[in-house]
């Protein structure tokens, strides 16, 4: 088999799987966001719209990082996540 003949069965191979992700798309939109619980048909929320949550971190190491490691990456997260104007959610 050529190198172009291979070329053009991986393609066919690769839009064999691509194709029904791209009509099941079309089909049934994914959908994202939106309450992760709803209770007496009212979405689940949390108190002031989460602000002041406290984040409880684990005492141990994170693979190969250091615990001091680990809390600096979460540190660094929740500072720019806090950084967002728009979210009224705030970790600690």
């Amino acid at each position: 088999m050529t190198v172009r003949a291979r070329r053009a069965r991986a393609c066919r191979w690769l839009l064999g799987l691509a194709l029904p992700c791209i009509v099941a798309g079309a089909v049934a939109p994914a959908r994202a966001g939106g309450p992760t619980a709803i209770v007496n048909q009212l979405p689940v929320v949390y108190p002031n719209g989460g602000a002041g949550l406290t984040l409880n971190l684990d005492q141990g190491p994170l693979g190969s990082r250091s615990n001091a490691q680990a809390v600096g990456l979460v540190q660094n997260a929740l500072s720019l996540w806090n950084g967002v104007g728009t979210s009224t959610l705030r970790l600690t």
